[in-house]
């Protein structure tokens, strides 16, 4: 949600769960893929767009420990498989 009062403009997060640490660490590989979600992204959907990489166990754990922002994504994201 968009508050053009307060100057706040959404973004997307979009977590990315791997099942090899190693491939956590290939930032090039996920810069590139950001670059492309931005590419094809229709114009009036020009917002910032993250992408945020973790193993299923950093996930499973962070889960456990409640953290904000992993939770909020459980309870209000949409799985893309």
């Amino acid at each position: 949600m968009n508050k053009p009062e307060t100057g706040y403009i959404s973004d997307y997060d979009i977590l990315v769960i791997v099942d090899q640490y190693d491939l956590v660490a290939k930032f090039d590989l996920w810069n590139t893929i950001e670059d492309r979600v931005r590419v094809f992204l229709p114009p009036f959907f020009k917002l910032e767009c993250n992408l945020t990489v973790h193993t299923s166990d950093e996930v499973n754990n962070t889960l456990k420990e409640g953290q904000y922002f992993f939770t909020g994504i459980k309870d209000q994201g949409i799985a893309v498989v």
